[in-house]
């Protein structure tokens, strides 16, 4: 995709749901609760340096590799509904689709942002921090052993700093709240603040591997891919590309614990390329559209105007969600980050220990931020599934396939 403006919304895939009227590709562009807008191919899903410096790095691999598929899916869209397709091209296109998408950058926005805000709110209340710091009496109990064992005090006095110690921590915490939580909070705010540039990098950083021969491709290979064929409704293409069917849910991104049954990637108005888990149910008709509306972010494009269309565009972005709050919650484990925090924070209250320390050990984490970044994106790279040079850890589980009916 040679150039500054680059497409985040593949355009040969676009010009599959394209017309023409004497003139360049046209497309009817639905967004949600809005009227449809005719536009052209050129304009539509593209950002300025999505992928960075074109013609280098992620801009140079998306382009080889989209170069490098396309008679595959010419071919593909020419075919008869129910042509079997190479497993390892699919899995990689699938692959691919999904690891480029604008989607799959604002997730790990949205939920580093989530997680973080979660962070500062508990360090920004006096009881949470008293909570934090106080979790584990057995980490309480060694830092204070630590503490006496350079002590000059009598063996006698230990004692009496053993005993007093669980007493005197807790209001030692409350009455030096506000010294530690001002630099906590502040070096968050920073760090949140950095959130839209430092996941930028890591989304583009990602994105520099072979698609042939990243983990996702590896995984995907396993389904079984053919052609489907569908006249009317005609299809439509959600600006993610594809959608995922799995255990009753869907989604434009897979999860690496995620049980897949199916994933739908529509190449034409009349073509669509579908995988499938060995007993997983084969979507249909009109079931295909919801999905694929549903798992769109904000927008889907059609070669037609049609008041079924619009009608559709109200599912807009009803699954286009990896988690919940809820499951971000359970599911982010912010320990490591936490226990980097609460190791500074623990220090002013070590029996008699002056507090003059907390603020410059804090001071140097937020100029540090780069070290809470890098622990950040280890904690969320199980569920975001990126290669390991965007700094994230590639760990998880790969289920069985069931068999499921499909939402939407």
């Amino acid at each position: 995709m040679a150039g500054i403006a680059q497409h985040h919304v593949w355009r040969m895939l676009q010009r599959g749901f394209s017309f023409t009227d004497k003139g360049p590709d046209q497309i009817w562009v639905y967004s949600k609760d809005a009227d449809p807008e005719q536009t052209v191919t050129k304009k539509f899903g593209k950002d300025y340096y999505f992928y960075g410096e074109p013609d280098i790095g992620a801009d140079k691999n998306i382009t080889d590799y989209e170069n490098s598929v396309q008679s595959f899916i010419q071919g593909a869209r020419q075919s008869p509904s129910g042509t079997e397709l190479n497993s390892e091209v699919c899995g990689a296109l699938v692959a691919h689709l999904e690891m480029r998408s604008s989607f799959l950058r604002s997730q790990i926005a949205e939920v580093a942002e989530a997680a973080l805000n979660q962070l500062k709110e508990a360090f920004s209340s006096p009881v949470s921090l008293q909570k934090m710091m106080l979790h584990s009496s057995a980490t309480i109990e060694t830092e204070i052993e630590a503490r006496l064992a350079t002590s000059n005090a009598s063996e006698a006095d230990k004692r009496v700093l053993r005993a007093l110690a669980p007493l005197i921590l807790p209001s030692a915490i409350s009455e030096g709240h506000a010294e530690v939580s001002t630099p906590i909070v502040g070096a968050l705010d920073e760090f949140i603040n950095s959130i839209p540039d430092l996941t930028k990098n890591a989304h583009i950083n990602s994105l520099v591997s072979p698609f042939t021969e990243v983990e996702r491709a590896r995984i995907h290979q396993k389904l079984s891919f053919k052609t489907y064929r569908l006249e009317n409704p005609s299809l439509i293409l959600p600006d993610t590309c594809l959608a995922f069917l799995m255990e009753g849910k869907c989604s434009p991104v897979s999860q690496k614990s995620d049980k897949v049954e199916s994933v739908v990637v529509p190449i034409s108005a009349h073509v669509a390329i579908i995988g499938l888990a060995k007993g997983a149910i084969h979507p249909t008709g009109a079931t295909i559209n919801r999905v694929l509306a549903s798992c769109a972010k904000e927008f889907f494009i059609s070669n037609s105007k049609t008041s079924e269309l619009q009608r559709l565009s109200s599912r807009i972005g009803k699954n286009a969600v990896m988690l919940s709050e809820a499951e971000i919650k359970k599911t982010l484990s912010l320990r490591s980050l936490l226990a980097q925090l609460i190791h500074r924070i623990r220090a002013f209250s070590r029996l008699g220990s002056g507090s003059g320390m907390v603020s410059t050990s804090f001071a140097d984490l937020g100029r540090r931020r780069g070290m809470a970044a890098g622990s950040f994106r280890r904690q969320t790279g199980d569920f975001f599934w990126l290669p390991r040079c965007c700094g994230t850890v590639r760990a998880g589980r790969s289920g069985a396939h069931g068999r499921r009916g499909f939402p939407g």
